[in-house]
């Protein structure tokens, strides 16, 4: 997959997040960069739906880092 097709993912995936994943302040402790890694993603989940799930996950659980929620929040938001 191009990086173009792959970047639409993402933007697709940060469209559906939850509402509390979108209203955060930056806190100037760490910085605003979630890092995705195209080539590992892909090749674990080579079917693209999975493909955009999977980065949907990671997203939210990168973010829920970034943010201080632990597993147990994350999983209440329906993400494994």
């Amino acid at each position: 997959m191009c990086r173009r097709a792959f970047e639409k993912l993402v933007e697709k995936a940060l469209e559906r997040l939850p509402g509390e994943f979108r209203r955060f302040e930056d806190s100037g402790d760490l910085p605003p960069i979630i890092a995705l890694y195209q080539g590992p993603l892909e090749e674990d989940f080579p079917d693209r739906g999975e493909l955009a799930r999977e980065v949907e996950i990671t997203l939210v659980h990168e973010l829920a880092h970034f943010m201080g929620f632990d597993e147990d929040a994350v999983r209440e938001f329906g993400y494994e």
